[in-house]
């Protein structure tokens, strides 16, 4: 519900992975969800979630890639976002689809108190071509 608005806004990207085999049980059938904004030549990514089911059966990495990619049709140029600094998993993640760390953000996440760290990736359209 809380990203129904937002899925009106011409510049934000909300993606949703469903699964396959619950065509008509939308709500049990989400396997995970992509959120972003491009704000100005920059996507800002919100949120990449995959459900514990779906975790290392690319799920997420297919996300990132078309999440990417919409903004990068919505005109940006790089992408930002920030992680736990105990998500290893989803740093392995990003280090794949190209990103690295550009700065930390001290006690930036809480339920625990954690740093984030700040990772970037240029977003041309050229690292798309498949």
């Amino acid at each position: 519900e809380a990203y129904a608005g937002i899925m009106k806004l011409p510049h934000y990207v909300l993606l949703v992975a469903r699964r396959l085999d619950l065509p008509d049980q939308a709500s049990i059938g989400i396997a995970g969800f992509f959120s972003a904004v491009v704000v100005l030549d920059e996507l800002h990514i919100d949120n990449v979630a995959v459900n514990s089911e779906f975790r290392r059966r690319g799920a997420a990495s297919a996300l990132l890639h078309k999440g990417m990619l919409a903004g990068c049709l919505l005109g940006a140029e790089k992408s930002f976002l920030e992680v736990r600094e105990s998500n290893l998993a989803a740093i392995g993640l990003y280090l794949k689809h190209g990103f690295s760390q550009a700065g930390l953000r001290k006690d930036y996440y809480s339920h625990p108190t954690e740093n984030a760290i700040i990772m970037t990736a240029n977003s041309s359209l050229s690292l798309f071509n498949d």
